[in-house]
Protein backbone atom coordinates (compact mmCIF):
# COMPACT_ATOMS: atom_id res chain seq x y z
CA UNK A 1 0.00 0.00 0.00
CA UNK A 2 1.53 3.39 -1.19
CA UNK A 3 -0.44 7.05 -0.50
CA UNK A 4 -1.24 8.63 -3.64
CA UNK A 5 -0.45 12.02 -2.12
CA UNK A 6 -0.65 14.02 1.05
CA UNK A 7 -2.86 17.04 2.51
CA UNK A 8 -1.34 20.15 3.86
CA UNK A 9 -3.99 22.37 5.46
CA UNK A 10 -1.91 25.82 5.84
CA UNK A 11 -2.87 28.79 8.08
CA UNK A 12 -1.69 31.73 9.51
CA UNK A 13 1.41 29.99 10.88
CA UNK A 14 2.54 28.92 7.48
CA UNK A 15 3.64 32.70 6.92
CA UNK A 16 6.52 32.39 9.70
CA UNK A 17 10.22 31.89 8.40
CA UNK A 18 10.32 28.61 10.46
CA UNK A 19 7.43 27.45 9.26
CA UNK A 20 7.63 28.38 5.43
CA UNK A 21 11.49 26.11 5.96
CA UNK A 22 8.93 23.20 7.20
CA UNK A 23 7.10 23.21 4.45
CA UNK A 24 10.00 23.39 1.75
CA UNK A 25 11.40 20.55 3.55
CA UNK A 26 7.56 18.54 3.37
CA UNK A 27 7.46 19.42 -0.28
CA UNK A 28 10.98 17.28 -0.68
CA UNK A 29 10.37 14.74 1.11
CA UNK A 30 6.73 13.98 -0.92
CA UNK A 31 8.63 15.08 -4.02
CA UNK A 32 11.40 12.39 -3.21
CA UNK A 33 8.38 9.63 -2.08
CA UNK A 34 6.92 10.25 -5.69
CA UNK A 35 3.63 11.61 -3.63
CA UNK A 36 2.54 15.08 -4.78
CA UNK A 37 1.08 17.40 -1.81
CA UNK A 38 -2.09 18.94 -1.81
CA UNK A 39 -2.12 22.40 -0.24
CA UNK A 40 -5.38 23.57 1.08
CA UNK A 41 -5.55 26.96 2.87
CA UNK A 42 -7.27 26.64 6.37
CA UNK A 43 -11.04 27.65 6.22
CA UNK A 44 -14.07 27.94 8.50
CA UNK A 45 -15.75 26.09 6.09
CA UNK A 46 -14.93 23.95 2.78
CA UNK A 47 -16.55 23.15 -0.03
CA UNK A 48 -16.31 19.57 -0.14
CA UNK A 49 -17.04 19.31 -3.93
CA UNK A 50 -14.74 21.63 -4.69
CA UNK A 51 -12.19 19.75 -2.77
CA UNK A 52 -13.10 16.58 -4.31
CA UNK A 53 -12.37 17.87 -7.16
CA UNK A 54 -8.94 18.75 -6.81
CA UNK A 55 -8.11 15.25 -4.89
CA UNK A 56 -9.58 13.73 -8.39
CA UNK A 57 -6.71 15.59 -10.24
CA UNK A 58 -4.19 13.75 -8.51
CA UNK A 59 -5.95 10.86 -7.71
CA UNK A 60 -7.46 10.30 -11.62
CA UNK A 61 -3.98 9.26 -12.87
CA UNK A 62 -3.35 6.53 -10.79
CA UNK A 63 -6.49 4.92 -9.75
CA UNK A 64 -9.66 4.23 -11.69
CA UNK A 65 -12.45 5.39 -10.05
CA UNK A 66 -15.83 4.12 -11.39
CA UNK A 67 -19.01 6.49 -10.81
CA UNK A 68 -22.22 4.48 -9.85
CA UNK A 69 -25.15 4.08 -12.15
CA UNK A 70 -28.04 6.81 -12.35
CA UNK A 71 -30.54 4.26 -10.55
CA UNK A 72 -28.20 3.51 -7.29
CA UNK A 73 -27.26 7.55 -6.95
CA UNK A 74 -30.78 8.28 -7.13
CA UNK A 75 -31.53 5.33 -4.11
CA UNK A 76 -28.44 6.22 -2.21
CA UNK A 77 -29.99 9.82 -2.27
CA UNK A 78 -33.38 9.08 -1.29
CA UNK A 79 -32.00 6.82 1.73
CA UNK A 80 -29.38 9.14 3.09
CA UNK A 81 -30.17 12.87 2.25
CA UNK A 82 -26.92 15.08 1.57
CA UNK A 83 -26.35 18.02 3.74
CA UNK A 84 -27.87 20.93 1.26
CA UNK A 85 -24.80 23.13 3.33
CA UNK A 86 -21.77 20.84 2.83
CA UNK A 87 -22.54 18.30 0.30
CA UNK A 88 -21.93 15.14 2.50
CA UNK A 89 -24.08 12.02 3.60
CA UNK A 90 -26.10 13.96 6.71
CA UNK A 91 -26.54 10.78 9.82
CA UNK A 92 -30.05 9.54 11.36
CA UNK A 93 -30.12 11.06 14.55
CA UNK A 94 -32.96 10.74 17.36
CA UNK A 95 -34.22 13.64 19.84
CA UNK A 96 -33.30 13.45 23.33
CA UNK A 97 -35.47 15.58 25.23
CA UNK A 98 -38.26 18.21 24.91
CA UNK A 99 -41.76 17.85 22.71
CA UNK A 100 -40.19 15.30 19.65
CA UNK A 101 -38.59 13.38 22.09
CA UNK A 102 -37.66 10.25 20.40
CA UNK A 103 -38.13 11.33 16.87
CA UNK A 104 -35.70 10.68 14.29
CA UNK A 105 -34.09 13.44 11.59
CA UNK A 106 -31.20 13.05 9.65
CA UNK A 107 -28.46 15.80 11.13
CA UNK A 108 -25.58 16.75 9.29
CA UNK A 109 -22.09 15.32 9.76
CA UNK A 110 -20.65 18.86 10.76
CA UNK A 111 -22.39 19.40 13.46
CA UNK A 112 -22.10 21.82 15.54
CA UNK A 113 -20.28 23.88 12.72
CA UNK A 114 -23.23 22.66 10.42
CA UNK A 115 -26.62 22.86 11.56
CA UNK A 116 -28.55 21.83 8.68
CA UNK A 117 -31.61 18.82 9.77
CA UNK A 118 -33.62 17.23 7.05
CA UNK A 119 -36.88 14.85 8.47
CA UNK A 120 -37.10 11.22 8.11
CA UNK A 121 -39.33 10.47 5.06
CA UNK A 122 -41.23 7.15 5.07
CA UNK A 123 -40.49 4.95 1.86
Amino acid sequence: MKPLFGIELDDASHKQNDRQERDEFVEIVCNVAGSPLLRLPVQREYNSRGIEAQIEAFASDKVSVSTPSQPETKKQVSSVPLCPKCGIPMVLRTVVQGEHKGKQFYGCQNYPRCREMKPVTAS
